[in-house]
């Protein structure tokens, strides 16, 4: 199916199934470094970007309803312009009965030069993909896939039990062809979710054939200490986890805690990365004023280093990164590294674009008349 022309009076919708589909049928890399140019763009100064292009990603707008909180996130860039609307449940108000749980999310793409409605995207889905796509390229670059230590992760913890869980330890389990054992790291003496187990089934299918055993536990500590990448993927208000039990050279992907009170790690393990120039985030600005696991440890927006100056210039295959020099691992942080992501607009616009982009072109979605 050709892109829309912009004489057409159909607008695309695209659902959580559609982008499950496609994340299947784009290669990974292609995924990847979609989301490597975003933090790349971003961390470019003013002055080496065309005004047209710059990125804009205005604050979020939040309107409190009875039982849910909405939030409208409009992002441009490159001339592309997106908004992402996210409905969050208040926890003081339960889900009438039927209804799934998770975070439901909808973008809205526009057409670059008519201005008009391209595509409806279930952002739940897609949201999922981007984080995990962006931890992953941190990931490769503070332990190359094609190197020596690359070779020997085995192990993957995982927080959480929702989508972002699951992408988390799927495209880890791409990238890094040693990986024997995912892990859905629970409370002591909990039952896991229903969408925990919905991840876990889930990640068998994708996974089926391969060496991957995948499991859950309430063994929390007994799993950190074996993990070589710890993935946190929740609204947590205290740390999930003790410095004590991670041993040297484990990476972490930090991505559920978006706000000053929410906190994943211990503060004395992200001043440890900290100190050792091994905590590298998404955006400083944005850091500085949401992630509640730096500001609750005194880190300075100035102490942060951004992952778009670590990004190189290409990747053909993120698979077969050997080496990262930008990504320091000081022995005083004992090799241990820290990627701390809130969530960037501009990430939803260009994830947004390659999905649809590839809708149109495999027949994915369903077009409808709207104008």
């Amino acid at each position: 199916m050709p892109p829309m022309d912009l004489a057409d009076d159909k607008v695309l919708i695209v659902s959580g199934k559609d982008i499950s589909t496609l994340s299947l049928e784009i290669p990974l890399s292609s995924i990847l470094s979609n989301q490597a140019d975003v933090f790349r763009m971003l961390s470019l100064p003013s002055a080496a970007i065309a005004p047209q292009d710059a990125a804009q990603c205005p604050p979020r707008i939040g309107i409190n309803a009875p039982h849910h909180t909405v939030l409208f996130m409009p992002a441009s860039s490159e001339g592309t312009t997106s908004v992402k609307c996210v409905s969050v449940p208040k926890p003081s108000e339960p889900l009438p009965a039927g209804v799934p749980g998770g975070i439901p999310g909808t973008t809205l793409l526009f057409h670059t030069k008519s201005s008009r409605v391209r595509a409806v995207v279930n952002a739940a889905e897609l949201t999922a993909i981007r984080t995990a796509a962006g931890s992953v390229v941190a990931n490769v670059l503070a332990i190359p896939p094609a190197s020596e230590r690359g070779r020997s992760v085995r192990n993957v913890v995982v927080f959480g039990g929702g989508m972002q869980a699951f992408y988390h330890a799927w495209l880890l389990c791409r990238v890094y062809d040693g990986i024997a054992k995912v892990t859905f790291a629970l409370t002591r003496g909990k039952e896991p979710s229903a969408s925990t187990r919905d991840s876990i089934r889930r990640l068998q299918s994708v996974l089926q054939g391969g060496q991957v055993a995948v499991e859950w536990s309430d063994q929390v500590e007994a799993k950190v200490r074996e993990a070589d990448i710890v993935c946190c993927c929740t609204p947590s208000d205290k740390p999930l986890l003790q410095t004590e039990w991670v041993k040297d050279g484990t990476h972490f992907n930090i991505v559920g805690a978006y706000k000053p009170h929410m906190v994943e790690l211990p503060a004395s393990l992200v001043q440890l990365a900290t100190a050792g120039g091994s905590l590298v985030v998404d955006s400083a600005e944005a850091c500085a004023k949401e992630a509640g696991d730096l500001i609750q440890a005194d880190v300075a927006e100035e102490q942060l280093v951004e992952l778009g100056t670590l990004v190189p210039d290409t990747v053909e295959d993120w698979k077969r990164v050997r080496s990262c020099p930008a990504w320091k691992r000081d022995e005083s942080a004992r090799g241990i590294s820290i990627f701390k992501s809130v969530g960037v607009g501009v990430q939803d616009v260009a994830v947004t674009a390659m999905f649809v982009d590839e809708a149109e072109r495999r027949g994915v979605g369903q077009r409808v008349d709207f104008f």
